[in-house]
């Protein structure tokens, strides 16, 4: 929206990561994924390249706003912990197994990738990944995987990217004459011999 004639657009932009960036202030508690998605929806001064205006060419007036239209498939989330002087900011973020934002579909955790160092430009990664058995792993070169009990607190000042994919619930067979049945929470399919 232009400040100076009033004009407001929609532009819609295609980015295959979501990125959010954590608060430079020292946090008391941890922020939920939700917490630092609803702080990157704040209305700002608009990007001068991007956020000029068509109808008057201000850009020194002119504000965005950032949200969700559509969820992908498969969704990646970037914690910016990106400090000041090329510090990392380590605040701790909360993971959740299931993200479940108003007005978008229910998406399930599939993946995190920790940093470990003092610097963004320095030091190792690791990651967690959902398993065969529905239990997080989390792999580490310098040990074998390990199963995680809580995929939300050993690492929640790491996180730095998080995987997410559209949540299909929980998967029963049945084998009949008419077939094989899937179910899931919102869909029947039929697979037919």
């Amino acid at each position: 929206e232009c400040k100076a004639c009033g004009w407001r657009s929609v532009l819609f932009e295609r980015e295959r990561i979501l990125r959010l960036a954590l608060p430079s202030v020292t946090l008391t508690r941890p922020r939920s994924l939700y917490d630092l998605y609803m702080m990157s929806c704040v209305p700002g001064p608009a990007d001068a390249e991007k956020g000029a205006c068509a109808c008057c060419g201000s850009a020194a007036q002119c504000f965005a706003q950032k949200r969700l239209a559509t969820m992908p498939r498969v969704l990646l989330l970037q914690v910016c912990r990106d400090g000041p002087s090329g510090e990392v900011l380590r605040h701790p973020v909360y993971v959740d197994e299931s993200l479940e934002w108003p007005g978008l579909p229910a998406m399930q955790l599939v993946g995190v990738v920790y940093q470990h160092g003092q610097r963004v430009d320095s030091g190792r990664y690791s990651c967690a990944c959902r398993g065969a058995d529905g239990a997080f792993w989390d792999y580490d070169k310098r040990q074998r995987p390990v199963r995680l009990v809580d995929i939300a607190a050993p690492f929640a000042t790491n996180v730095v990217l998080l995987v997410y994919a559209i949540g299909r619930g929980v998967l029963e067979t049945r084998v009949g004459q008419e077939g094989v049945e899937w179910r899931r929470e919102h869909n029947i399919r039929r697979i037919e011999d």
